[in-house]
């Protein structure tokens, strides 16, 4: 697996668990302009629509890019960056080694000292603020605690919830190595909004 301990600010874009219009044209595009790595979460997918879910991306030399959530067989196959592993989606740690990137889903701030987890890439803490794409879904934790964990943290963290790019300047200041994105990616409409969303990303980024 690789080290992100001295890699730059990640901006990490999460799909939704239900097809969006121009859903490929949007991820191609925030691949192309401005977000890191793509984590594809479809929950209700069969491995085959996974697979061809999943060709585009492979066609467009993006694989490499790609972070899988469920089957992950296919992230072997198809060559993919590695999987993402949750509590409703469990993988042996020993077989761990066998995928370049290994991240994990935390919701609970005392996960994040858990030795388990200190051979991963990332782990993805939520939610961090209200979010946007799951009405009522809050943080149960505050600021304060996050930062406070952030330092007992066993492998680097991703911000996740509510996250929108004004906010990237406060996670990398108290000790973030990412964020990532769901909600504000897939809200935009036209092309011109996926633009808008690009340039934010850019500049707080490059802040």
């Amino acid at each position: 697996m690789s080290n992100l301990n001295t890699a730059p600010f990640l901006l990490i874009g999460i799909t939704p668990p239900a097809s969006v219009v121009e859903e490929h044209q949007r991820a191609f595009y925030f691949l192309e302009q401005c977000i890191d790595i793509l984590h594809v979460r479809k929950p209700s997918f069969s491995e085959r629509e996974m697979r061809n879910y999943l060709l585009p991306y492979c066609e467009a030399g993006l694989a490499s890019r790609i972070v899988l959530h469920s089957h992950f067989s296919l992230a072997k196959e198809l060559g993919l960056r590695g999987i993402h592993i949750n509590e409703h989606v469990k993988q042996d740690p020993e077989v761990w080694h066998k995928f370049q990137c290994v991240s994990v889903a935390i919701h609970h701030l005392s996960e994040l000292s858990m030795p388990t987890y200190q051979s991963l890439d990332y782990a993805m803490v939520s939610p961090l603020f209200p979010s946007i794409s799951k009405e009522g879904y809050c943080p149960q934790f505050s600021l304060f605690e996050f930062q406070n964990a952030l330092i007992a943290a066993i492998c680097p963290v991703v911000a996740l919830g509510g996250i929108t790019p004004e906010r990237i300047p406060l996670l990398r200041q108290i000790g973030c190595r990412g964020a990532a994105f769901l909600g504000y990616l897939w809200q935009t409409g036209s092309i011109s909004d996926w633009q808008t969303t690009v340039d934010n990303l850019r500049s707080y980024k490059n802040e």
